[in-house]
């Protein structure tokens, strides 16, 4: 991938020593020879560095596009990875920290297919249910992948010391390393939602479900609405000012632009300068209708729905269950099970 375009995989590879001064008489010959002709499109420029004393790969791309317009086009790319895992004291902490995870995965996966053979058909009507299979897709996927990369930088890294002459391309795990802490991020956030499933006792936490189940139709038919006006002015902004402001230059700016007019970060004068007539129209009536009207329609449908939610449970008798309730009678039964124990000890004695 390339700023501005996706190229093949076809080409010329030339390495470069390690020595300046043969670098310097390399790029002269290439330069002699016209290595970089008319019908270049695009040079890439791979190298690799590590930094002992934090253990991290620093592995950089610099590319240089040529376009059929003419000039140059800049571009890099840096990501900075641990690729050797296991290193000090800590590291072999979270090796094991690993194992246990393993596990558990493991356990939690007999687990599942043990619940789903028992359920059947049912399993898939509860949501989180699907929460779960997705939390062991990426923990699965992530234990390959970390076995995978260990195993591949290990190759690479022999064959380094064998020819320290020879280029090792690091390239393609850094790149999917850094998909793999994207992978590992979102994991952890779903992870951390699933504590709803497990405090969902609590009379908070019910009233909160109970609001969004009750009010997700009314939403899904005002999000229908609100995104046909959304997208109407995202359309207008583009192409009224899109030649000229650089914030609607694509159509997913625009979105995203507009997102921002509604937080309050927008610049009114650029938007003004681009079209004198339209532009106080656009971002007037874009405010007006989108943050005075219907964002106060969306929180007035919660709060009519969480007004009715509440009026139900203020009536039902029964008081449901706190988290200290829950505590108080954890440690209650454990209370219990240490005065039987030492009235049994006592008794044999």
């Amino acid at each position: 991938w390339g700023l501005i375009g996706l190229y093949s995989t076809g080409g010329f590879m030339f390495i470069l020593s390690k020595s300046k001064e043969q670098s310097l008489q390399m790029v002269t010959f290439l330069k002699e020879h016209s290595w970089i002709t008319r019908g270049t499109r695009v040079v890439f420029i791979d190298f690799s560095m590590y930094n002992a004393n934090v253990n991290l790969f620093c592995i950089v791309r610099l590319t240089m596009e040529f376009p059929a317009t003419g000039g140059v086009i800049p571009s890099w790319q840096f990501h900075s990875v641990k690729l050797l895992r296991y290193v000090t004291y800590y590291d072999y902490f979270l090796a094991s920290c690993e194992v246990i995870f393993c596990l558990f995965i493991f356990t939690f996966l007999i687990q599942e297919f043990i619940k789903l053979r028992k359920l059947k058909g049912d399993y898939f009507r509860d949501a989180w249910n699907w929460l779960d299979m997705l939390l062991l897709l990426l923990s699965l996927f992530a234990i390959a992948f970390n076995i995978y990369r260990t195993i591949e930088v290990s190759s690479l890294m022999e064959n380094l010391l064998s020819n320290s002459d020879s280029y090792p391309d690091f390239y393609f795990l850094g790149f999917w390393q850094t998909r793999y802490n994207n992978m590992i991020s979102v994991n952890v956030f779903f992870a951390w939602i699933k504590i709803f499933k497990y405090i969902s006792f609590n009379k908070t936490m019910t009233q909160l479900s109970s609001t969004l189940s009750r009010c997700a139709k009314d939403i899904i038919g005002f999000a229908i609405m609100f995104f046909i006006i959304f997208f109407a002015y995202a359309q207008l902004g583009y192409l009224v000012f899109g030649s000229q402001v650089d914030e609607f230059s694509t159509f997913q700016n625009c979105i995203f632009t507009q997102f921002r007019i509604v937080l309050g970060d927008f610049n009114f004068a650029d938007i003004e300068h681009a079209n004198r007539i339209l532009g106080p129209i656009y971002f007037i009536t874009f405010v007006f209708f989108v943050f005075f009207v219907l964002l106060n329609m969306f929180l007035a449908i919660i709060n009519d729905t969480y007004s009715e939610v509440k009026a139900d449970f203020s009536v039902i008798p029964s008081r449901e269950f706190e988290i200290s309730d829950l505590i108080k009678q954890i440690i209650q039964r454990v209370a219990l099970k240490l005065h039987q124990f030492v009235k049994n000890d006592l008794l044999c004695f």
